[in-house]
Order: C-alpha cells, then sequence, then structure tokens
C-alpha cells in the first residue's frame, strides 16, 4: 500500500536508515557497474563472480 507513496522511502529512511542505505546501493550497484566496466571490466568481472 505505501510503496507507491514518497512517505514508505521517507519511513525507511528514518525507521532503518541501513537498510534504506542497502537499498539505495543496490538501486545504484548497475549503475556504478556500467560505469566501472568501461574502464575496469576485468576488476568488475572478478567482483561480481
Amino acid at each position: 500500500m505505501g510503496f507507491l507513496t514518497l512517505d514508505y522511502p521517507v519511513f525507511l529512511a528514518i525507521q532503518y536508515p541501513a537498510l534504506h542505505l542497502l537499498m539505495l546501493q543496490l538501486l545504484l550497484l548497475p549503475l556504478l557497474l556500467q560505469r566501472r566496466q568501461q574502464l575496469l571490466p576485468e576488476a568488475v568481472a572478478r567482483l561480481v563472480v
């Protein structure tokens, strides 16, 4: 119910800051990997595996 509202991420940030940071990292991880793959494909491949 609250997943589609803007209050839910705020609630997570207040109640569970660690979980909120983890979710944020999971959202940014694909972007970081895609960005690093252009520079360090071998290093990223080792981290992923």
